[in-house]
């Protein structure tokens, strides 16, 4: 098989321009780019900060910048319909339904005014989760703050936290937090795995137990994927297991299942079907589009799917190289800000 050996920074690329091409409701992909620009933002603040601020303060008012932009940018997003992007999943309406554009101010320097708008927002989503009885476990916080696993000024060990606090912009289920945590914690690990032809890739089976072995998890969220992991007849390959638990798997956006069915196309086509394939561009794309098929219009699991796919093998594997292939980007009519994201988050690697 031919392999890819991309660079860091192609595999940061591969995470945005992943959920591009797994995204055909344009929600996400909207949401993860307005994430990106917060980070940029955050990246060009930050000199203005060090020279302003106290380092010992600086922490805390980054972290609650960057959360308090993410949320500002969804409701200019949200309340303009620029484009015709109306996919924010039913929970996130309900919560922007219920601020205004204009309601943030991000630019503040002032920790306790940004803690106390944050405030504001967290009591309104724990009371929407109150009148829901906890049934705000969608998945797209997972879809869309993946980008921040390619934001290297967030720490290895912060990422998970960030990852939940975002999330708890507009959901507050425990389901919701560790399903973006799992997503962003698998994209930063292949992001900075060092690959090459006397190294191999770590198998996504190996980087999913990692996370389930170093972090406290609700028992249902490992239920889930435990279907998919801990599936011995399935990961020996068995061609009866396959199709068993293919039609056990959910198309629905409960997210613990969601990132299990992810997962159970990422592991398929990678590791039990990989030597049908002649080079791992195929592998990618053909997982991808496996995927597209399974989950139907709703399409929750492939956007999941992508952005692992981008952060393993690259962003190269959803370019077309040829007339004859699928194009897996062109449905995106925000690909000049993508790239914009892309290009810009990348860099910061160097």
């Amino acid at each position: 098989m031919k392999r890819l050996f991309p660079s860091t920074q192609e595999r940061v690329r591969g995470v945005l321009f992943g959920l591009v091409a797994g995204d055909k409701n344009h929600g996400p992909q909207a949401m993860g780019i307005m994430v990106g620009k917060a980070l940029i933002d955050n990246k060009k603040n930050s000199s203005t900060l060090e020279m302003k601020v106290p380092s010992s303060e600086r922490y805390s008012l980054e972290f609650n910048q960057l959360l308090t932009n993410i949320l500002k940018n969804y409701l200019h997003w949200y309340h303009s319909k620029s484009k015709g992007w109306y996919d924010t999943g039913q929970i996130g309406k309900e919560i922007f339904d219920k601020f205004k554009s204009g309601d943030f101010n991000g630019e503040s320097n002032d920790v306790k005014e940004l803690e106390t708008q944050l405030y504001e927002v967290a009591i309104v989503v724990r009371q929407l989760d109150n009148q829901l009885n906890g049934q705000t476990g969608g998945i797209n916080p997972a879809h869309r703050n993946v980008v921040l696993s390619m934001y290297n000024r967030i720490s290895d060990d912060d990422l998970l936290k960030m990852a939940k606090e975002e999330t708890r912009l507009t959901h507050y289920s425990v389901f919701a937090c560790e399903a973006a945590q799992m997503q962003n914690y698998i994209c930063r690990r292949y992001i900075k795995m060092n690959i090459s032809e006397n190294e191999p890739r770590l198998s996504i089976l190996a980087v999913c137990k990692e996370f389930v072995e170093n972090n406290q998890l609700s028992k249902e969220f490992k239920n889930s994927l435990n279907q998919v992991l801990e599936n011995k007849e399935f990961l020996s390959g068995d061609s009866n297991a396959i199709a068993l638990l293919r039609k056990s798997i959910s198309r629905g956006g409960f997210s613990p299942q969601t990132l299990a069915s992810a997962l159970y196309f990422i592991i398929l086509h990678t590791m039990l079907m990989e030597n049908e394939y002649t080079s791992e561009r195929e592998m990618a794309v053909s997982c991808l589009l496996d995927s597209f098929q399974f989950a139907g219009s709703a399409n929750y699991c492939p956007v999941l799917v992508g952005p692992i796919l981008g952060s393993m093998f690259g962003d190269s594997v959803f370019f077309n190289n040829s007339e004859s292939e699928d194009d897996l980007l062109s449905h995106s009519k925000r690909m000049e800000e993508a790239l914009e994201v892309c290009t810009e988050l990348a860099d910061m690697w160097n």
